[in-house]
Parts: structure tokens; sequence; C-alpha cells
């Protein structure tokens, strides 16, 4: 008798039940769903800061593309490498010892004149008119110039992740003035 209630409650030892091919199927499912909407996120969450600086990049050069209109004064865009901050600066009219335009940021009320980089993030290569201005790494500051007429340099800003997750590159349309960003590394075209 007691074997015949162990069997029926199927206690009986050597004797194990699997999982049915419903119950596989369920969580390979449920499984499948998980990742069909998590990974999407995750990926998402990480071009969700570059993208954003991407934007605030083409904010700053435009602000600094309309001021140069409206004063009519030469301005520039500086990376400030040593620092990790990008600043609108336009010329006082004077000039140093050697012929070179002073330059200085921007003051506003209303808007910022400049941003920060992204810690994530470093600058690969920094192309002005075809030659890499960050070549042998010595550089702190380098910039491009906007004139009042509107027309920018030939620019081609290379960024790469930290963590080896992503390379972007910013090209700057020189009549439009702003970035186009691209998914991998471009270099200037000849």
């Amino acid at each position: 008798m007691a074997k015949a209630v162990q069997k029926k409650n199927g206690l009986m030892s050597g004797i194990s039940r699997g999982f049915s091919l419903l119950e596989l199927v369920i969580v390979i499912a449920i499984i499948a769903i998980i990742g069909v909407v998590a990974i999407p996120r995750f990926s998402a969450k990480k071009t969700e800061k570059i993208d954003t600086f991407f934007s605030q990049l083409n904010v700053l050069t435009k602000m600094a593309h309309t001021n140069a209109q409206i004063t009519g004064a030469v301005h520039r865009i500086l990376f400030d490498v040593a620092h990790d901050i990008i600043i609108i600066e336009k010329t006082t009219g004077a000039k140093t010892a050697s012929g070179d335009l002073v330059f200085e940021p921007i003051k506003s009320e209303y808007l910022k004149n400049s941003i920060a980089w992204p810690d994530d993030y470093d600058l690969r290569n920094f192309y002005i008119k075809g030659a890499d201005e960050l070549k042998g790494g010595k550089t702190n500051k380098v910039w491009f110039y906007i004139v009042p007429e509107g027309v920018g340099q030939q620019i081609v800003i290379n960024i790469a992740a930290r963590n080896d997750s992503g390379l972007w590159s910013f090209v700057l349309n020189p009549f439009t003035l702003q970035f186009k960003k691209y998914d991998e590394i471009q270099k200037p075209s000849a």
C-alpha cells in the first residue's frame, strides 16, 4: 500500500518528472519578450549621451553663427581639451604682438556660451582643412572660426567612447554651419 501511495504522489525514487514541452516554450517566449524589450533600451542609453552632446554642439555653433552675423565680428568655437569645455569666443578687435586676433568669451544673459565635454568620450581627431590639429597630442586647445558672412571651415571631429562602445564623427557643413553625425570614423575629403 505504501508503494502505491508513493507512486501516486510521484515520490518513487529514481523517477523524476521533467518539464513538459509547453512549459519550456512558455519560458523561452518570456525570455524572448524580455530580451526584445530590454536590449533596445540598453543600447539607446549608450548613445543618449553622445546624441545630447551632438545637439548641444549644434546649438552652440548656431549661436556663434547668429552672433557673428549680428555683431559683424569673427567668432570661434574653442575646444579646451585640458578643461573639458567648449566655448564660443569673439574677437575683441585687438591683435597680439605676432598679429593674431585676440578673442574673449561672448557674454549672454539668456543663452549658455559653453558646454561641457562628456566624461565618457575622448577627442580622437580634430581635422581643420584636412590637417589633424591633435596630431602628436601636445595641443590643449583647438578651435575653428565662424565669420560674419556665415561661412565656416571644413571640420571633422572624431570621438571615441572610453569603454570602446562606439566611434562617431561630427562633420561640419561649412555653408549651413551645422554638424552631421556619423556612426563611424570619417576623414576629411581631399
